[in-house]
């Protein structure tokens, strides 16, 4: 049987709190008053990716880490990098804390 530590436990906490917090934020809609306001409101709405999770990578992070935190399996790592490279460069070994990453829906795969 798999037992996670404290840490562990904290740290899925937090990471689903972001992206609660993420659609929260998303959903606000600050009252809008008069119609270019509003316009430029809904034109802001479609420019956002509703299709990724935002995750900041956190010391001893890895690719394989995430993956196995959000999908339940390790092995869709490369799935995560394919998505970020541009950012991770070459090498997916190196990500660094603090990186800003953004993790794929499952749905989106094909």
């Amino acid at each position: 049987m798999h037992t996670e530590d404290g840490g562990s436990i904290l740290k899925k906490k937090k990471r689903i709190a972001a992206v609660i917090l993420f659609f929260i934020m998303l959903a606000g809609t600050g009252g809008v008053s008069d119609a270019a306001g509003k316009d430029a409101q809904e034109e802001e709405f479609q420019q956002i990716n509703l299709s990724v999770i935002p995750v900041t990578v956190e010391k001893g992070d890895s690719l394989w880490k995430l993956s196995l935190e959000y999908y339940e399996d390790g092995k869709y790592w490369v799935k995560i990098y394919e998505w970020n490279y541009e950012l991770i460069g070459d090498d997916p070994s190196l990500i660094y804390e603090g990186m800003e990453l953004v993790l794929p829906w499952m749905r989106d795969w094909d």
